[in-house]
């Protein structure tokens, strides 16, 4: 290793233990705007960069290398010589829109030049113990779960920095390609669902923003050019999320469990008129009215099964919906008989 590059290791390391031993980030962090924050990012910058992440500036994209031109063969476990998202050129990084809101939040990149989403969560914060949950070692390499990835956390005194990769966003706008994509996207979604009830969480607010796909642009790409076959989808934002006991018959929550709810289109009716209720209903509801509204184009509206399971999702009776489990087995169904055709 040259001298120089020896010095600035020694350098990171040492500012990296300071920041480790003495900062302690203040107590509003997730409360303040991004402008305000930024001297909060640049005093972990050396303790990042430790780790292999660093902030990425509005103007440029600081990295050190391109991404890898390979895309991920599993995106929820990408290899060191893969991009975490499949793009349309690979080896080049777009910079999207990265202006965030909150300041806890904030665009960085990886040592290999990957993109990544890196926000501070409270350590007692619901979400930080849901993601530590579903994304423990016998639950992460189950196929059916479709949580965001985590990189790694870092813990610095009442909070913990969540590092994952970031995927592209793609369900603002209704999804174009064919009849076999997009209920294969449905039943991706409905098993990332299933999976998460059958070990004890209510998600609590399922709408499209909270919902990642692992392709750069996928929405306005003709189908017919795009050479992979699957778009990957996983569930983001657990702030509202609730566990419960593996033994749990109810799965009740209330209005002060949230800490956000889903948009007024996608709410269930019992999250409009009541103070609680079970958060594994509402849940199907919400992926269901997601459903209807981003993947029933004219075609697939001609789909009558596709069409009855959507609404069997939705019925305003919370004790007549199906199951997520149940969706799961009619969509693996509808969609081994589309495949056919």
């Amino acid at each position: 290793m040259p001298l120089s590059s020896l010095l600035r290791w020694v350098r990171v390391l040492v500012s990296a233990a300071a920041v480790k031993l003495f900062y302690r980030p203040p107590a509003n962090w997730d409360m303040r705007h991004d402008h305000e924050a930024e001297g909060i990012w640049k005093t972990l910058a050396p303790l990042l960069e430790y780790h292999g992440f660093f902030i990425r500036e509005k103007t440029s994209r600081q990295s050190v290398r391109q991404p890898p031109p390979l895309p991920p063969s599993n995106p929820f476990h990408p290899l060191p010589n893969e991009d975490f998202i499949r793009r349309l050129n690979p080896g080049i990084a777009r910079i999207h829109g990265i202006f965030v809101p909150r300041g806890s939040h904030k665009i960085g990149i990886d040592y290999l030049g990957r993109d990544i989403y890196m926000k501070a969560l409270r350590r007692d914060s619901r979400e930080i113990i849901v993601l530590r949950h579903l994304l423990q070692t016998s639950l992460k390499s189950d196929p059916r779960n479709h949580t965001i990835p985590v990189l790694r956390i870092i813990n610095l005194w009442g909070w913990s920095i969540v590092v994952q990769p970031r995927w592209g966003t793609e369900w603002q706008k209704p999804l174009k390609g064919s009849v076999v994509r997009r209920v294969e996207i449905a039943r991706d979604l409905v098993e990332g669902l299933a999976f998460m009830h059958l070990n004890g969480v209510a998600h609590g607010d399922i709408h499209p923003s909270n919902m990642l796909c692992g392709h750069e642009n996928s929405r306005y790409v003709d189908p017919a050019r795009q050479k992979d076959g699957r778009l990957h989808q996983a569930f983001i934002d657990f702030e509202s999320a609730v566990i419960f006991p593996p033994q749990a018959v109810h799965h009740c929550v209330t209005i002060e469990d949230l800490d956000t709810k889903p948009p007024s289109t996608i709410r269930a009716p019992e999250q409009e008129e009541a103070t609680q209720w079970d958060g594994f209903a509402a849940d199907v509801y919400n992926l269901g009215r997601c459903f209807q509204l981003q993947l029933l184009t004219t075609e697939l509206q001609a789909n009558h099964e596709l069409v009855d399971i959507f609404n069997d999702m939705t019925r305003c009776d919370p004790s007549s919906r199906i199951t997520a489990e149940d969706a799961f087995r009619e969509l693996d169904k509808l969609l081994k008989e589309e495949r056919k055709l």
